[in-house]
């Protein structure tokens, strides 16, 4: 990560933190609400957009945590519920009373959270990810400190099967003219579960799903998955700072 992209990054979760630290409480409850809401979009693009609806057909709007018919919304916002810090687990259980939610994860997904939960708790400094996007050594009073745990964790579980990240790859699909190519993208793995952890955690405060599925791909160099890690943290943290506009 060079010196410019530190300083982008820096400056927006910085602004952000600033925007919390004096936000009213009434604001807080809401950017509460939205970080929950944000966390179920998160969680869609990491972990795919599933079978959903009646017979399977799409939400009226897939994204919104309150209108989609995806089950799996019931399993994020109870588990932010029992897992969260306070901030958001109050606002998860506000979204659980509004939605009825009554079905979590199933076991197999319980599994990868309490893996990256683990993670998210042992993770030290020093790995090719924390080097490669450096902030190895940056001190918990660093605006990247949230970001060099999220890398530290990525560090711990990308060589789990279950979170590791597999490449797509092209296909050619016979039509009666002639044949075509269609790209096919990988099945997705674990990214989903570490962001899910980092929410719950307030790790990066106010903003979701700072982990991008490059960050667990092996067949990448890790200047490459420390660059999709940058740039996806730091449009994930200008995106959250217009809901403190108004405070």
């Amino acid at each position: 990560m060079t010196s410019a992209d530190q300083a982008s990054l820096g400056y927006a979760l910085g602004r952000l933190a600033g925007a919390i630290r004096f936000a009213s409480p009434e604001m807080r409850k809401v950017a509460s609400l939205a970080t929950v809401a944000d966390a179920w979009r998160a969680y869609r693009r990491d972990a795919g957009i599933g079978d959903v609806g009646p017979a399977h057909q799409p939400s009226t709007d897939a994204l919104s945590i309150l209108l989609t018919d995806d089950p799996r919304r019931d399993a994020v916002v109870l588990w932010l519920a029992a897992h969260g810090e306070p901030a958001i687990a109050d606002a998860a259980t506000v979204v659980v009373r509004m939605v009825n939610a009554t079905r979590g994860f199933e076991t197999d997904a319980l599994a990868l959270l309490n893996a990256a939960q683990d993670a998210v708790a042992q993770a030290a400094a020093g790995g090719p990810l924390t080097g490669a996007c450096g902030v190895a050594y940056v001190g918990p009073d660093h605006p990247l400190h949230g970001l060099a745990r999220a890398a530290a964790a990525v560090d711990l579980l990308i060589h789990a099967p279950d979170f590791a990240e597999g490449a797509g790859h092209e296909a050619l699909l016979p039509l009666p003219s002639r044949s075509i190519r269609h790209y096919i993208a990988s099945e997705p793995a674990g990214c989903w579960a570490l962001n899910l952890v980092l929410v719950a955690r307030g790790i990066v405060p106010q903003v979701t799903g700072i982990v991008p599925r490059t960050a667990f791909r092996l067949d990448v160099t890790d200047a490459q998955r420390a660059a999709a890690v940058v740039d996806h943290s730091t449009h994930e943290a200008f995106d959250v700072t217009p809901v403190f506009s108004s405070s």
